[in-house]
């Protein structure tokens, strides 16, 4: 079983359970630092902190290539055995390779990755940038494509499409008006289809051109006229 430590003490109980009456063998393979169970209960591992399943440890290194990579991991291992000091090498290691590049100022920090980005030749097609703001996505990517355009790497002509992005509105909030906009566009869903509204199909998009918070009632048009 991949991943144990996603289980719960329930769903553990019983995989046992049925593996005793069938007296089956149960192989689990899993880090009990890395992902924490879903359900209620880390039963994966307290077997292992007490000693209740033979425990046979993955020591050697195989999804590093290089040799860098694997002394990087090597140390963060250390730190998560709890040799604190271990992080600091691991970082050390990085920065000392350029791996890490730290640029204080965004938007010095936004034109250095334009130019490392472009500077790759055809290989930028298959780099990856990973930013943990969406803004900051929307900014990369503005300050990106006038310059691959100028270079001749994509074409000069713009297509706009319009993106529809879903609004996260969750349980009983869906039922009120407030929660809407003017403007925005909604789904018929099959439940609606079952209404007095026959005039309605399931998936029919419709736009919300009016709304009424005190009567908690939202005025909609057919999106396609």
């Amino acid at each position: 079983m991949d991943e144990s430590s996603l289980v719960g003490s329930i769903q553990m109980k019983e995989l046992l359970d049925r593996a005793t009456t069938r007296q089956a063998r149960v192989v689990f393979i899993g880090d009990g630092k890395q992902l924490p169970a879903i359900s209620a209960g880390k039963l994966f591992s307290e077997l292992q902190n007490r000693q209740a399943v033979e425990i046979v440890k993955m020591e050697e290194v195989l999804r590093q290539q290089t040799l860098l990579g694997q002394r990087v991991v090597h140390h963060i291992k250390q730190y998560q055995e709890g040799k604190v000091e271990n992080l600091n090498h691991a970082f050390d290691l990085l920065s000392g390779h350029k791996n890490i590049v730290e640029i204080p100022d965004k938007q010095e920090r936004i034109s250095a990755l334009v130019n490392d980005f472009v500077s790759r030749a055809d290989d930028y097609k298959d780099t990856l940038i990973v930013t943990s703001a969406n803004h900051d996505r929307v900014l990369i990517n503005e300050a990106i494509r006038p310059v691959l355009k100028e270079a001749g790497k994509i074409d000069k002509t713009d297509i706009p499409v319009n993106i529809k992005t879903p609004q996260s509105i969750s349980g009983t909030g869906k039922y009120f008006a407030a929660n809407y906009e003017i403007g925005q566009s909604a789904f018929v869903s099959a439940d609606i289809e079952q209404t007095n509204l026959p005039h309605l199909k399931a998936g029919q998009e419709v736009t919300i051109i009016g709304k009424d918070t005190i009567k908690n009632s939202i005025t909609v048009a057919d999106a396609r006229k």
